[in-house]
């Protein structure tokens, strides 16, 4: 059971049984104008790691990180904080939190919608990175959808 990836046809196969259905893998939204959409749906026990297996969703370098918003879609347990940035497909750090700085477990309750704070927001991307969200500590339940907004629009056009 795993994943093919098929570079000359740009898609993914998958074997067996899917149990998270890919979507911490990210994916890609709506656009308007030049502003694009992508998406990350975890969960306490799969958070978005870089380097994993090759089909993460890349944000390009030189992208405008335009805003994030991560949607507390069950609240979370068990561990004190979470951190989300980006990284290189080799796992080197771009920012661990360029995206939302560190968020207590206290403010991770079904419901809440949290702005993104971190250096990246209003900044473009120096590397084409992976989104990375790591917790502190072990949650036990939890579920999240970070929606971030960007733009591939050339410097000072």
């Amino acid at each position: 059971m795993g994943y093919e990836k098929q570079d000359i046809r740009g898609v993914v196969n998958y074997y067996g049984p899917r149990l998270n259905k890919g979507e911490s893998f990210g994916g890609k939204g709506t656009s308007k104008g030049d502003t694009k959409e992508a998406f990350w749906t975890f969960d306490s026990n799969n958070f978005p790691a870089a380097g994993e297996n090759g089909i993460q969703l890349e944000i390009p370098e030189g992208s405008l990180i335009k805003g994030a918003r991560l949607e507390v879609l069950e609240t979370f347990v068990g561990g004190t904080s979470l951190i989300v940035g980006f990284a290189e497909a080799d796992g080197t750090a771009i920012d661990a939190d360029g995206v939302l700085e560190t968020t207590l477990t206290a403010a991770l309750v079904a419901g809440a919608d949290l702005a993104g704070d971190g250096a990246l927001i209003g900044a473009r991307l120096a590397e084409t990175g992976e989104l990375v969200v790591a917790p502190t500590g072990t949650f036990t339940a939890g579920k999240a959808r970070l929606v971030l907004e960007y733009s591939l629009e050339a410097p000072g056009a």
